[in-house]
């Protein structure tokens, strides 16, 4: 499995309820459960500090850009198109994730039933009145299926850090383009329903088997306990 990480000090990716994070903690994670196998860190706008810690912490590839938050999101499926196989699959993360330990198995479960496979259980799918229009008394209108270890819900939308084919990505580069690069800012939420009706299928664990780092984190998990083997 090929792996994408992208890092930024432009801003703070954290929310208060994560205050314990930081860059170095989240990276640490990272490595710890997926290892640097076929690992490619994408460092925008990064200092020589923060590009240190990743190669302390055994980053090897690391591509030092000034793209911004778009552009650097572009840069990462050129290399896909670019540098993978079709039949490479490839996980991409984000430098406000945690995870929980084998997520590639998972990961490998999902892509038999989905094309692609976020592990991250948002918490705005059980929030009446949040931000996602689709949720009613609670829920969203789903089905949830199995496979050998895992429970799996088809959302009505993903953030975009996940896994897919290269190959489904060469299918899907006129959507992806559409709704992240042709407008002031990328919008997940708007990629991730023209992908589900286009006829790609989603799918999400539940529990979820890692979290964004800010205010809807995965239910039912103490992230701080987590993210504390690192500090």
């Amino acid at each position: 499995m090929k792996k994408i990480y992208r890092i930024s000090d432009k801003g703070n990716p954290f929310t208060p309820n994560f205050s314990f994070m930081t860059l170095e903690i989240a990276f640490k994670n990272f490595i710890d459960v997926f290892g640097t196998k076929d690992l490619i860190v994408i460092a925008d706008n990064c200092t020589d500090s923060t590009v240190d810690m990743l190669k302390r912490n055994g980053a090897k590839d690391i591509r030092r850009t000034y793209l911004g938050n778009s552009g650097s999101m572009k840069y990462e499926y050129e290399i896909c198109y670019e540098e993978f196989d079709d039949n490479d699959i490839v996980y991409f993360s984000d430098d406000d994730f945690l995870y929980l330990p084998n997520p590639e198995k998972y990961i490998m479960e999902g892509l038999t039933i989905a094309d692609y496979v976020s592990l991250y259980d948002h918490l705005d799918k059980y929030m009446t009145g949040g931000q996602n229009p689709f949720i009613h008394e609670g829920g969203e209108i789903t089905r949830v299926v199995i496979t050998s270890s895992c429970h799996w819900k088809f959302p009505n939308s993903i953030g975009l850090i996940c896994a897919t084919r290269v190959s489904t990505l060469k299918e899907d580069r006129d959507i992806l383009w559409k709704y992240n690069f042709n407008g002031p800012k990328s919008c997940s939420f708007k990629t991730t329903l023209a992908l589900i009706n286009s006829g790609k299928k989603i799918v999400t664990p539940i529990p979820g088997r890692a979290t964004a780092c800010d205010l809807f984190p995965s239910p039912f998990i103490d992230w701080y306990k987590v993210a504390e083997k690192y500090m």
